[in-house]
């Protein structure tokens, strides 16, 4: 496997947990703008050149369409980089990330992929510096999502200062944080 400019981990309380041997090269995560056409997308797509025709997998939500993509050659991981920050330029791309091999059962149903979107979660451990998480926002550019007595969703784009698994750990380091790690969404392919 060939490594990164910057390490695959998150953090798993107090420990890394590092993701880098599990990087696939033949795949993409993107997310689009839920307001984006069918027709928009994948022509955007197609004008790329770089992935095969068929969605592998899509996930609908209120705000994002988010898709599977697979490579028509393998990439290296600063490739996939460049890819990201290529895509990401255009206006119909909301963000981009990288998928990792990631088995996940539930009963006899296993997934084969995994990627973490725009979203990840922390929760704070003084559940009133409620502030302190707003200045983390505001100055990383990433917004809270939703939350509940013991957790807070955080979504990032490409306008934030990191992706969802960088902000995940940045958060984390700050020292207000329990927990903080990517929301990981399972695929099958």
């Amino acid at each position: 496997y060939q490594t990164c400019e910057y390490e695959h981990f998150y953090y798993t309380y107090d420990e890394k947990y590092y993701i880098d041997t599990l990087l696939q090269n033949d795949f993409l995560l993107i997310g689009f703008h839920a307001t984006s056409s069918y027709d928009d997308i994948n022509s955007f797509l197609q004008e790329t050149s770089l992935f095969i025709s068929d969605s592998l997998s899509t996930i609908y939500n209120s705000d994002y369409i988010q898709i599977i993509k697979r490579f028509i050659k393998p990439q290296t991981c600063f490739e996939i980089n460049d890819i990201i920050e290529d895509l990401e330029v255009n206006e119909i791309v909301s963000f981009a990330a990288h998928c990792y091999k990631g088995e996940f059962c539930f009963g006899f149903d296993c997934t084969e992929l995994m990627s973490y979107s725009n979203e990840f979660v922390v929760s704070l451990n003084d559940s009133y510096d409620i502030k302190g998480l707003q200045g983390l926002c505001e100055n990383t550019n990433t917004w809270i999502s939703k939350h509940s007595e013991y957790y807070f969703v955080i979504r990032v784009d490409k306008n934030s200062q990191g992706n969802a698994l960088e902000m995940a750990n940045y958060f984390y380091e700050s020292g207000l944080f329990h927990y903080s790690h990517p929301n990981f969404h399972y695929f099958n392919i």
